[in-house]
């Protein structure tokens, strides 16, 4: 069954496929839950099938595949991009997890599929998703800034090898690139950083803060500079201040 890398994608006849599940003969099971699939779909549309379903044994009417390592709801929305194209974000929603984390979750199993298609719509969504958080974040420094969440999807971007998340950790050294002003000072975030060294030396290159203790590495920003001018003015009138008292 040759492979197209990821094409015809969401078809409208796998569409009518997924929810028939018609001429299905192959069974899908992880996490004690099973899908009913087409071999024919799958290996054409996923490299990482089409190198393993040929040598699948039958059992009773359906061929079968077992998958470990992986949530049901991973599995179903993989699935679901497979035959429609989209995300179905809805069913992959987890209450108890922020946005971030799931996405970066079923974006380290398209990594590990080489699915490039859904990486490349999960990026999207990550990117949507933390856009919507910089405004709280990047506004005003925050001594109790809570970044656990989304750190942990931080963890999910650096769990891979660079050349298959890549995309994805970009997305998340951008966010903090974009709000690092006003997390630098949290003593929460510094702890959990520096358990992501690959992180922090991507985020050393973008803003040129070491060890994020507010140091600077490189060339002075133009608003540091005019902080510095200003305390050192005011501290200047201050001590004008006091020698006048003096006399």
């Amino acid at each position: 069954m040759p492979s197209s890398h990821n094409s015809g994608i969401g078809t409208k006849g796998d569409k009518l496929l997924w929810q028939t599940r018609i001429y299905a003969d192959m069974k899908i099971i992880c996490d004690g839950k099973y899908w009913l699939v087409h071999r024919n779909i799958l290996a054409s549309r996923c490299d990482w099938f089409n190198a393993r379903i040929s040598g699948l044994c039958k059992k009773g009417e359906y061929y079968e595949l077992k998958l470990e390592g992986y949530h049901h709801r991973l599995v179903r929305s993989f699935l679901y991009f497979i035959y429609n194209g989209v995300i179905d974000h809805e069913h992959l929603k987890d209450t108890s997890k922020p946005d971030n984390v799931v996405l970066a979750k079923l974006h380290r199993m398209a990594s590990d599929f080489d699915l490039w298609k859904l990486k490349d719509a999960l990026v999207a969504m990550c990117t949507h998703y933390l856009d919507g958080q910089i405004e709280y974040y990047a506004q005003s420094p925050k001594e109790n800034l809570q970044v656990t969440g989304i750190l942990a999807g931080v963890k999910y971007a650096y769990s891979r090898a660079e050349h298959q998340q890549a995309d994805l950790r970009a997305v998340y050294v951008n966010f903090f690139a974009r709000c690092h002003r006003n997390v630098i000072n949290n003593p929460h975030f510094y702890e959990q950083i520096r358990a992501i060294p690959d992180f922090s030396a991507d985020l050393l290159k973008v803003t040129g803060k070491t060890g994020w203790g507010g140091e600077s590495d490189g060339e002075e920003s133009e608003s540091d500079r005019r902080a510095r001018r200003h305390t050192r003015k005011k501290h200047g009138k201050k001590h004008k201040h006091r020698s006048q008292s003096r006399k």
